[in-house]
């Protein structure tokens, strides 16, 4: 008997568990559903499984997750009231569930929707004056302020107080459409505080740059300039005060940031800002300690490039004194300060370069000073001093280049070609006398300037890229007998092949004078390259007839060994037309020659185009002969027979052609 009331004791409770764990699944599933249809938006579905799960399985894990769900699903309806009702049932009867904070929050939303504006409503009462915790207090004033109600304002100036920096920044957001109402303004001010946070002080700034109008508003702002804020949080203080230039207070404020306490990016940005009244009298002072105070170069480059606008204004002479009299000033402070002083057209404001010309300046200080104190165009002061710097040693590239771009202005000078024609010595770089060729090219008509180019030519020193320029500006003064003099002794001062073709090309120019054809037949009779020396038979071919040393030089260099196989038969080609019989026997042995110096060299098809040049000019002079070695040709390599008779190839016709 016993053993029956134990057994089905134990019966009892294993279909209870089972009956407990199949009630959990079902609640699950009936859970999961209910999840699917909330998103996809189906709310009706959704909500009436919610409410099922929460009335047929209320011991269920997924209890008050439902019950949650419920409240959510009945607000997205727009059911407030009863929304309210399910937040208040899931506070009541779960208060443990995770989704009580939640539901406190959105239970605060839920009354700012549906009676934002309702400031005794019951409800409200029951939050602010009851016993409601702190968050439910602050989540509520939260939902109010985001429908531009501030009844709660004592509570989200607490919260401004003592909340966390997150909650801090997102109470900014939400006043931040509102910054126009006092209540909003003023919490959104105790947000620029000493000790808020940098994130949270830039969210404030964001918020209040609408209104940066209002004076409480401006005080705050530039107050922020001259205390512990970070670089980031200045920046946008400045920014939130630049639009505000039209008052004197704004701008008082804004030249704080000009102090050298602050960052360079704040400085920087100050001055940008404060472009077109640097020179106000309540901003001036501190523009002139930017210059006397220990602000970075940086600084000090941007106070002067936002102070161009004004440059007229007879208090920038104040400015740029200040700025060149220090000596800390860089060189490149020193420069603008001096660039700005020359765009003048106060004498006053362009006085102050005198301090440029000091001694222990820079010669890039020197210079600059000396533009501003000759500005204008074709002014003798400015000319003179140019030539006196491409008078000195040990001046920079860079110096000369700008001597030069300045020098153009004045070339109506006397002092302006000279000067020039110092600018194109060769003790200077390759990169300044092209810059200066550039400009004498304008004014070869000058006798100095003409010299010096032709001085060029005429020196061992110059580059090939100076010497190239040089040749070519000469190429249109080639009928004057000195350039031509020049030009051809040019052809052994450069060992350049880019030089001497060009120097060809401009004496083949003028292959009509005597002293042209002299200088190119020089060339046939010197070891040049195969490039110049084809370019000299090409300009002086069409006068070998007529002149019997440019006929002799071809004649030489068709039977030179030294010369290329190319150039001879070339040479060769050329002659023939008019040839009396002993120089075409020349030309023939000299046409054998090239054909068996070239069958040595193999039979490549370089080779074999000229070696079939020089049969078919042989062929034209001695036709057995160029018979006999074209047989020989045949019999070592099995070249076939040339069929036909010869007359001339279309290579040799083409040469003559392009001769």
């Amino acid at each position: 008997m016993r053993r029956n009331v134990v057994f089905l004791f134990l019966l009892i409770l294993t279909l209870g568990g089972y009956r407990s764990s199949n009630a959990q699944e079902s609640a699950r599933e009936l859970y999961l559903e209910a999840r699917e249809h909330l998103i996809d938006e189906r709310f009706e579905e959704a909500l009436a499984r919610f409410q099922r799960l929460v009335s047929d399985f209320r011991a269920s894990e997924e209890a008050d997750d439902a019950q949650y769900y419920v409240g959510y699903a009945l607000s997205e309806l727009e059911r407030f009231e009863e929304a309210l009702e399910a937040y208040a049932v899931l506070l009541d009867r779960w208060p443990d569930s995770v989704r009580v904070e939640r539901a406190r929050a959105q239970r605060a939303e839920l009354l700012a929707r549906s009676r934002g504006k309702e400031a005794n409503d019951d409800l409200f009462r029951e939050v602010f004056d009851g016993s409601s915790s702190w968050p439910l207090k602050r989540d509520t004033a939260f939902a109010l302020a985001r429908k531009g109600n501030f009844t709660a304002h004592d509570i989200l100036e607490e919260a401004m107080e003592r909340e966390s920096s997150s909650r801090q920044i997102e109470l900014t957001r939400i006043l931040a459409p509102w910054a126009s109402d006092p209540a909003a303004r003023r919490i959104l001010v105790m947000g620029l505080s000493a000790g808020r946070s940098s994130s949270v002080k830039l969210r404030a700034l964001e918020s209040l740059e609408d209104v940066a109008s209002h004076e409480d508003v401006t005080l705050a702002v530039g107050r922020l300039l001259t205390n512990g804020s970070s670089s980031s949080v200045k920046q946008k203080a400045v920014v939130i005060l630049s639009h505000r230039l039209d008052t004197p207070g704004a701008r008082q404020a804004l030249s704080g940031a000009l102090d050298a306490s602050n960052s360079s990016s704040v400085q920087m940005l100050a001055c940008r800002s404060l472009t077109g009244h640097l020179l106000d009298p309540e901003v001036r002072p501190s523009v002139i300690r930017v210059f006397q105070g220990s602000s970075s170069s940086s600084v000090r480059l941007q106070c002067l490039a936002s102070l161009e606008g004004q440059i007229n204004d007879l208090a920038a002479a104040d400015v740029l004194r200040a700025a060149l009299a220090n000596k800390s000033s860089s060189t490149s402070v020193r420069l603008k300060a001096l660039q700005l002083a020359s765009a003048s057209q106060a004498s006053a404001v362009r006085a102050v370069a005198d301090v440029g010309l000091e001694r222990g300046n820079s010669s890039s200080v020197q210079l600059q000073a000396v533009r501003a104190l000759t500005s204008g165009k074709d002014d003798d002061r400015a000319a003179e001093a140019l030539d006196g710097l491409f008078r000195q040693s040990g001046v920079s590239t860079n110096v000369l280049l700008a001597a030069i771009d300045a020098l153009q202005h004045h070339m109506g000078t006397p002092a302006g070609p000279p000067a020039l024609g110092r600018a194109l010595s060769s003790k200077n770089s390759t990169s300044v006398q092209l810059r200066a060729m550039t400009l004498a090219a304008n004014y070869l008509d000058e006798v100095e300037v003409k010299n010096a180019v032709l001085a060029i030519l005429e020196e061992n020193a110059a580059s090939t890229s100076v010497k190239l320029q040089a040749v070519a500006m000469m190429r249109s003064r080639i009928d004057e007998a000195k350039v031509r003099r020049i030009v051809g002794a040019a052809l052994h001062t450069s060992n350049s092949t880019s030089v001497l073709l060009k120097a060809v090309e401009a004496l083949g120019d003028a292959a009509d004078e005597a002293d042209s054809r002299q200088a190119l037949a020089r060339v046939l009779d010197s070891e040049y390259s195969t490039s110049v020396v084809l370019a000299s038979m090409r300009a002086l071919a069409p006068h070998i007839e007529a002149d019997s040393s440019a006929r002799n030089a071809f004649i030489r260099t068709m039977e030179s060994r030294k010369m290329s196989s190319r150039a001879r038969v070339l040479a060769g080609e050329r002659l023939f037309p008019g040839a009396d019989a002993a120089t075409k026997a020349r030309i023939a042995d000299a046409m054998e020659d090239v054909v068996l110096r070239a069958r040595r060299r193999g039979q490549g098809r370089g080779n074999r185009n000229l070696i079939e040049d020089a049969l078919d000019l042989l062929e034209l002079i001695d036709a057995d002969r160029a018979e006999t070695l074209r047989a020989r040709s045949r019999a070592s390599h099995g070249a076939p027979a040339r069929k036909g008779p010869a007359t001339s190839s279309s290579v040799t016709l083409w040469h003559m052609a392009s001769m």
